[in-house]
């Protein structure tokens, strides 16, 4: 979570937004994002990472396909982070929702999409592998 602190706040500062990491919080003169247990989307990973490995497909592309798919969404909790950091800041009335709801199910579902674009790609389409790809 320090990583993702870390890494948000140089993010936010290409964005001249005056903010500085202190642990697992993203710090500036009007706001104080803490990104704590349940922020790093590891639920959301860990049921992506277990569905992809459970299907019978070979071993090459279960591990291509995890790293993939948990890279894209490292990546998609940063762009979470940073856009909570602009909606506390600039629209702090819609925080809680964008927060509790919004970015809680588009995560999950974003996981899901990405689930089944792997399985649509390989699962779905028996004759494909890594050889003719």
């Amino acid at each position: 979570m320090k990583a993702y602190a870390n890494i948000g706040t140089w993010i936010l500062s290409l964005f001249g937004q005056g903010v500085q990491a202190e642990g697992t919080q993203i710090l500036s003169k009007g706001l104080t994002l803490n990104i704590s247990i349940g922020c790093d989307g590891v639920e959301a990973m860990a049921l992506f990472a277990i569905a992809l490995v459970s299907m019978p497909v070979a071993f090459a592309l279960r591990l291509r396909g995890l790293g993939i798919g948990l890279l894209i969404l490292i990546l998609v909790n940063i762009f979470r982070i940073v856009s909570l950091y602009f909606i506390g800041t600039y629209w702090n009335s819609t925080f809680e929702f964008f927060h509790v709801y919004f970015w809680q199910v588009a995560y999950i579902i974003i996981a899901a999409m990405i689930w089944y674009w792997w399985a649509d790609k390989y699962l779905l389409n028996p004759l494909k592998t890594v050889e003719n790809e």
